[in-house]
């Protein structure tokens, strides 16, 4: 009988602070996060065996702020970043810009843009399994969004709608795919899709 057994671990720490100058706020913090994932394979019997085992781990340190303010009272811009360093990758950044303005009584348009990015995982990277081989060179997925809303709020409070649209673009999308020269799956970062 074969038994498998993954052994998944996490933890982090983070901190905030917070502080207001006139009509805008600043806001700023640190992440720490750190990640495992350890695969065992292993066949039960008299000459039991271990017949396969990998492990891999990450640490990811976050740096990240953001200000928000208001214009003559009507708009209000605001804008945040991060960046991300993880031991052996480049550093990642992300950030978004946005604005909520009030266009008339009781309606506002909330507009925003946003660069993100996602780091492959721990499976991704390391993975050595009978199905998935991983891939420690796969880069980071990046996405790109521009999003619109239109909101309405009466003026008791009872009710409220919002209308969102949004266009994204996602670069190197990491997606798995079979290799027949080992005949296994394995991460690649693809750029076909929207």
């Amino acid at each position: 009988r074969t038994t498998t057994t993954y052994r998944k671990r996490s933890s982090g720490l983070t901190g905030r602070a917070q502080h207001a100058i006139g009509v805008s706020t600043l806001s700023g913090g640190l992440d720490w996060m750190y990640g495992s994932l350890e695969y065992d394979n292993s066949t039960d019997g008299p000459n039991s065996t271990l017949s396969d085992h990998w492990t891999g781990h990450q640490h990811q340190v976050d740096l990240w702020s953001a200000v928000t303010t208001q214009i003559r009272g009507r708009f209000r811009p605001d804008l945040s970043g991060r960046l991300s360093f993880v031991k052996g990758r480049s550093v990642q950044s992300a950030y978004n810009v946005g604005a909520i303005c009030d266009v008339a009584p009781l309606w506002q348009l909330k507009t925003g843009y946003g660069y993100a990015y996602r780091f492959p995982s721990i499976a991704d990277q390391f993975a050595r399994d009978t199905y998935n081989r991983g891939n420690p060179d796969l880069a980071s997925e990046i996405t790109r969004t521009f999003v619109a809303t239109i909101a309405f709020a009466s003026s008791s409070g009872d009710f409220s709608a919002h209308l969102t649209g949004f266009r994204q673009r996602i670069s190197d999308l990491i997606q798995y795919q079979y290799d027949p020269s080992i005949f296994q799956y394995v991460p690649r970062n693809v750029n076909k899709f929207r």
